[in-house]
């Protein structure tokens, strides 16, 4: 089956493009030919000047290009749509016999008005099978509008099935929309440590370094303290994975480098909630700190 998956567009984050990785690999390990539907609309007007221009190529092929490679290199994609009228054709171009919306948190109507409903596949017509799979509002608390909620349940209707990441979604889904879902389990943790150890071409590197790795998406002093507690006590060299910068020329590290670090480190400590997925998938020793401005209930 020839199928669609549409999700929040490329950015430099280690865990959107895993997720994403790992849903269209499970789809084609299953049979289907997939595909990610490029929908970006984070590009507005005030962002093609001529500063700007010059400055893209040089955000996607040097600032974030190890991540941007790992994206074109290992995710088959449709070309990019810029608005919702284009966004129509891509069921008739691509030939598509099923969409399906997620992971990440595509449901998070706040953060994704730049769409209309495409995230609730309003462009599918109603021949084309059309389903979720763990997508995320992102919190507890849903932030629509009654006339989102009434366009949504119309919407959400011509779903054959509907599957979200958070426990709280089931919730939202019935209270707001009438609809039963189900949860299921974020997308990277369907493959195994073996399939993500096919990207990584030196997968012993780092294994017999004493390093504590940390990804921290919200660093404070007082994490800082309890890291530096726990490196000392266990008399390990601490390996940030994400460094915070307000310098527009900050240069991510590569995928693999950060998969390896996760899995070949002596321990681990996340605030994050890939990060933790990850300690889990690679069967790490780690401590994970719920951080409730990301979405506490998804640890």
């Amino acid at each position: 089956m020839k199928t669609g998956v549409i999700t929040l567009p490329f950015s430099p984050n280690y865990g959107w493009l895993l997720q994403a990785y790992a849903l269209q690999q499970t789809l084609i390990k299953n049979g289907h030919d997939a595909i990610l539907i490029s929908r970006r609309w984070n590009i507005v007007e005030k962002n093609n000047s001529l500063f700007m221009k010059i400055m893209r190529p040089f955000y996607y092929n040097v600032n974030c290009g190890r991540i941007y490679r790992f994206y074109k290199k290992h995710i088959k994609t449709t070309k990019v749509y810029r608005d919702s009228d284009a966004l129509r054709t891509v069921i008739q171009e691509y030939k598509l016999d099923a969409v399906i919306v997620g992971s990440d948190q595509v449901w998070r109507i706040e953060d994704t008005r730049g769409v209309g409903y495409n995230f609730f596949l309003d462009f599918a017509d109603d021949n084309v099978l059309k389903m979720s799979y763990a997508a995320s509002y992102g919190t507890d608390e849903w932030k629509g509008t009654e006339n989102d909620n009434k366009i949504i349940k119309n919407l959400l209707n011509s779903f054959s099935g509907i599957s979200v990441r958070e426990e709280s979604g089931i919730d939202i889904c019935s209270k707001y929309f009438n609809k039963k879902a189900v949860n299921v389990l974020d997308p990277t943790l369907l493959l195994h440590s073996e399939d993500y150890d096919k990207v990584l071409n030196r997968p012993n590197l780092y294994v017999d370094k004493n390093i504590l790795a940390t990804y921290i998406l919200d660093p404070t002093p007082k994490k800082d303290n309890f890291v530096n507690r726990i490196a000392n006590a266990k008399n390990l060299s601490v390996d940030p994975l994400y460094v915070t910068t307000r310098s527009r020329f900050h240069i991510y590290k590569s995928v693999e480098n950060w998969l390896l670090k996760i899995r070949n480190s002596k321990f681990v400590i996340v605030d994050s909630f890939h990060g933790m997925v990850f300690c889990i998938i690679f069967k790490k020793q780690f401590l994970a700190i719920a951080n409730k401005n990301r979405g506490y209930t998804r640890f």
